[in-house]
């Protein structure tokens, strides 16, 4: 009889949730760094790869993290090839009628970057008259367009690299970036003369995980599990390892 019961119990525990875990299928793009990016074993690592990596952890999930290309990241959710998207993916955009999103988990800021000790703010007064560079159809070209500086020289580059270099050759006053591709550049060792001008800009740029939009209950999973790292310490921990200030 005991043997019986023994074998009733163990077969309700092989078939229960909280011994099988789930299994998620989680994307990223494998070459954003400092976001997400292979090692030279070709493993992903990076700040939202170990961000997702704790939620799965917080989640008990059985997490399978892969690359995608991405023009084909968004596809393949909605094909069901994978569960969620963790790849900067802004949650204020056009993708809102394809996918859902997670309560954010970093939010993009603007910063202003010229010589040290060069006293400029993205204001009309603060920019009266200064040239000023931003990369083409990007949040910081759209940030100073409907800012209405009508005082301050625009200067609009295909990519942040020609911003400054023409910054550095003297053509431009200052580059108005996101805080991370600002970062990235100001860490370069040739780069030392520069730093951040004024305060950061908050355009309410927030980054979510991509869910299929009938997927209420991994929302649900992922939304407290971004509460529970933010509440215990582990968002803070991966953040500092990658970042010297704040991003969330």
């Amino acid at each position: 009889m005991k043997l019986k019961t023994g074998i009733v119990i163990l077969l309700g525990l092989l078939f229960s949730g909280s011994v099988k875990a789930d299994k998620i299928r989680i994307a990223t793009e494998g070459d954003n760094p400092p976001f997400n990016m292979k090692n030279e074993k070709g493993q992903l690592t990076g700040f939202e790869v170990d961000i997702a990596k704790a939620l799965c952890y917080h989640m008990k999930a059985d997490c399978e993290i892969v690359a995608h290309k991405k023009e084909a990241i968004i596809p393949a959710l909605l094909d069901k090839k994978i569960d969620a998207v963790i790849a900067s993916l802004p949650i204020a955009s056009e993708l809102q009628k394809l996918v859902a999103f997670s309560r954010p988990y970093y939010s993009n800021y603007l910063h202003l970057i010229g010589k040290k000790g060069v006293q400029l703010t993205v204001s009309e007064t603060g920019l009266e008259g200064k040239k000023i560079g931003v990369q083409r159809s990007s949040r910081s070209a759209l940030h100073i367009q409907n800012s209405h500086f009508n005082s301050t020289v625009i200067k609009r580059y295909d990519t942040n690299d020609r911003a400054f270099k023409d910054l550095k050759s003297g053509l431009l006053d200052a580059v108005l970036v996101n805080a991370y591709d600002g970062y990235s550049w100001l860490i370069r060792a040739e780069n030392s003369d520069y730093d951040i001008l004024g305060e950061k800009i908050d355009v309410k740029d927030r980054a979510g995980i991509a869910i299929r939009k009938d997927d209420r209950a991994l929302k649900q999973k992922l939304d407290r599990a971004i509460n529970a790292i933010l509440a215990n310490g582990t968002y803070k921990r991966i953040n500092w390892n990658y970042f010297p200030y704040d991003v969330y």
